[in-house]
């Protein structure tokens, strides 16, 4: 059985998470601090499984190199979805070529009426806000009318207040909340 004691299973372990760190490393452009960052994730995650290690079962090359590809597409998958969903600032500059308003940020061309996705850094225009009615609009018209009733509470008061005056108890609440949810899920429009 190779220990991790012994020199040789510890360049192979180090050889294995090097692989994958670089690998993520080169694929996304990370900077040498976040290089780090993975090397030590993966690592620590190889280091954790060494105990579910058995030489009766197979080599320990093969075990380190499934246990850090499989780590290393975990922080991929991570890397993918934070890409897909940029943070955005509301102190972020709005480029606009120079000029006077130059030095406008992006809280400064937000609305009221924007509502919380424009703070969000989803696309607030015009023409997404009228799709966004229709389909909301289509989604509250196929609820049954004590479902409507709750939504135009919840719309209007706190969940406590509407709780009271649709006549729910806290478990009916959060129940019917849900079922909200699954409904407006159905219809494409995701709630948090």
């Amino acid at each position: 059985m190779c220990e991790l004691r012994h020199p040789e299973c510890q360049r192979l372990f180090l050889r294995q998470v090097d692989c994958q760190a670089q690998r993520l490393a080169r694929r996304y452009n990370l900077q040498p601090a976040d290089r780090d960052d993975v090397f030590q994730e993966i690592a620590l995650d190889a280091w954790r499984r060494l105990t579910r290690y058995r030489a009766n079962r197979g080599d320990l090359e093969p075990f380190l190199g499934l246990v850090t590809l499989n780590q290393a597409r975990k922080i991929e998958a991570r890397f993918g979805r934070r890409r897909a969903c940029p943070e955005v600032s509301l102190d972020t500059p709005i480029v606009d070529g120079g000029g006077e308003d130059g030095d406008l940020t992006l809280e400064d061309s937000l609305t009221e009426d924007d509502g919380l996705p424009a703070l969000l850094g989803n696309v607030v225009d015009q023409h997404t806000r009228v799709e966004l009615m229709l389909d909301l609009s289509s989604a509250i018209a196929r609820l049954p009318s004590e479902m409507r009733r709750l939504c135009a509470c919840l719309a209007h008061e706190t969940p406590g207040i509407a709780r009271r005056s649709c006549g729910l108890s806290n478990t009916g609440m959060y129940r019917r909340i849900e079922e909200l949810r699954l409904h407006f899920r159905s219809f494409g429009l995701e709630t948090s």
